[in-house]
């Protein structure tokens, strides 16, 4: 079975493993500014991993291998929820589209 487990997509997935800390954390310390620092750091990992399949043809998202396809689908949606959830917290605003 063909799982994530490019150094970018372990990274992104460490990453969204954070969240709940980052949020207790921010929560009792009364440090928003926390929220903004994680999505910049998480927006960045995922950057890393999106632009690796630029170099790499196996490192793209909508590769030949459809498990592994359907795994990296998923982790995008994640990162796109954890970032939603963020700015919601936050009371900013996201529009689906410009």
């Amino acid at each position: 079975m063909t799982g994530l487990n490019t150094e970018q997509e372990v990274d992104v997935i460490k990453k969204l493993g954070d969240w709940p800390e980052e949020v207790q954390y921010a929560a009792s310390t009364y440090a928003p500014h926390r929220l903004t620092h994680y999505m910049r750091d998480l927006a960045g990992l995922f950057h890393t991993f999106y632009d690796a399949g630029n170099n790499e043809p196996s490192l793209r998202v909508l590769c030949e291998v459809p498990e592994l396809r359907d795994a990296r689908l998923v982790l995008i949606a994640s990162v796109q929820q954890v970032l939603k959830n963020a700015l919601e917290i936050l009371g900013v605003s996201a529009p689906v589209r410009m």
